[in-house]
């Protein structure tokens, strides 16, 4: 009886070590543990290092070109100042799902552009500042672009199927302008860090299109639509100022919590409930700090009328006589009676060109000329610089810049796009310091110690044959 009780606990034991171990399996076949690839580097000094041959890069001075696409190798760009231009081809993970990201930017004023980038974790990580990805199609695992630095231009990218964000921001002073982000599982753009730009984005997403956790950042001009969520303000958010965006077709279209944010001029149409209140920090916290209009201007309710059926405008100010009421302790002032004109002040109409200026540097050069480099974030009419706070010279592009003087200089390039906004790079500051020229005589004066040395020898010559004819006479 013992020894069949035993041998049933043995039979149960390899039965349930079994039924673990193919459970484990599973697990494991399921969510496959992703493995690093290897890394083609653009090293700090403009080297390129990898293993992949050939090498479909090609270098020209400080422009690197993919003349072919790349599988299953990760790109890290440790040099700053550089172009990687893509020319339409692609970067694409070997495996679906690795450990790593597309492009790596540790470094500073690097310009990504015109490349599509595939199944990697992150397509691109941003880890330097004043960085420009323009002109890109990413997809990706979790996130589309991560910016962990500051001044960077996400702009004009095309940005899809990302279980994460389609941007991350948790660097400061970054702008997010004129890119399509359409993340079905996802959030399109988080924000968890301050005083960022969101600008004329296409957002489209079933989760969250904007997910706010930082402060004093701008939200503008922005189409913000989907199955779920608009902008959802999360603790600490606060200080944000969100304007002139469409927010339409959504559940929420906007998620509040307790901290103090200003929106106006916003178009909030066909959605669920325009605003929910939601209290996820502290259940007992006042909505009233929340601000839905700027002082003489609010926003447009498309269920205004259905609530406020006997509002009049006042005037012809394009104000409703009649507050609209979010909450108790929130109300919108001066409702329009009409929709803002969302197309006319969108990503291009309301911000000026976005100028990063790549050379020269702040430092010294050896030469009298310097190379102009920079990059503007979208088509202009014209651009020029000012050097030493001089008049404007304009120019058609990058140029060099001849017959400098050995002194300290700077210059600060500035373009002017179809809507008339004008934009102004960052000044830079750099140094000539020409090396000692050598010393040239004049002429005459070369001439005259050539003539006075001529005579010296001749009266030495004579000196000496006439002593030598003494000396022969005696003898």
């Amino acid at each position: 009886m013992e020894k069949a009780f035993s041998t049933a606990i043995v039979v149960s034991a390899i039965l349930a070590l079994l039924l673990v171990g193919v459970q484990v399996s599973y697990v494991v076949n399921a969510n496959p543990i992703p493995a690093l690839l290897p890394s083609i580097t653009i090293s700090s000094n403009g080297s390129i290092q990898s293993s992949l041959n050939p090498l479909p890069i090609t270098k020209n001075g400080n422009v690197y070109t993919l003349t072919g696409n790349i599988s299953g190798y990760s790109l890290d760009i440790q040099c700053s100042n550089i172009i990687l231009e893509g020319e339409g081809n692609t970067l694409q993970a070997a495996a679906e799902f690795n450990a790593n990201s597309g492009i790596t930017v540790e470094a500073s004023g690097v310009t990504v552009k015109n490349l599509s980038i595939n199944q990697y974790y992150v397509g691109i990580d941003v880890q330097g500042s004043s960085n420009m990805i323009t002109g890109t199609i990413i997809t990706a695992y979790d996130n589309g672009v991560n910016v962990e630095g500051q001044s960077n231009m996400i702009t004009e990218n095309q940005i899809s199927e990302c279980g994460g964000s389609g941007v991350e921001l948790s660097g400061s002073y970054n702008i997010v302008k004129a890119n399509t982000i359409d993340c079905n599982d996802g959030c399109c753009i988080s924000v968890n860090s301050d005083s960022n730009t969101i600008n004329g984005n296409l957002l489209i997403s079933g989760t969250f299109d904007i997910e706010m956790y930082g402060n004093s950042n701008t939200v503008t001009g922005n189409t913000i639509t989907g199955d779920s969520h608009g902008i959802i303000f999360l603790d600490p958010a606060s200080l944000n100022t969100i304007d002139k965006n469409e927010i339409v077709n959504n559940y929420d279209g906007i998620s509040l919590d307790k901290q103090l944010n200003t929106f106006y001029l916003n178009n909030l149409i066909n959605n669920t409930y325009n605003v929910q209140l939601h209290l996820f920090s502290d259940s007992f916290a006042p909505y009233s700090v929340n601000i839905f209009d700027n002082g003489s201007v609010g926003n447009y309710w498309s269920d205004y009328t259905a609530k406020y059926p006997d509002a009049s405008e006042i005037g012809s100010t394009g104000i409703y006589n009649t507050p609209y009421v979010i909450d108790g302790n929130i109300t919108d002032n001066h409702p329009m009676t009409t929709p803002y004109n969302i197309g006319n002040t969108g990503a291009h109409a309301i911000t000026p060109p976005a100028i990063s200026l790549l050379s020269p540097l702040n430092q010294k050069y050896n030469e009298s000329s310097v190379p102009l480099l920079f990059t503007v974030d979208e088509s202009v009419n014209w651009t020029g610089y000012s050097l030493d706070g001089q008049q404007n010279i304009t120019i058609t592009g990058n140029t060099t810049i001849t017959g400098l003087s050995s002194s300290l200089h700077s210059i600060t390039v500035y373009a002017n796009d179809t809507f008339g906004n004008v934009g102004a790079s960052q000044t830079v500051n750099f140094t000539i310091a020409l090396p000692p020229e050598m010393k040239s005589f004049p002429a005459v004066t070369v001439a005259a110690v050539l003539g006075v040395t001529a005579v010296v020898v001749i009266a030495g010559l004579l000196v000496y044959f006439k002593k030598r004819k003494a000396i022969d006479s005696k003898h």
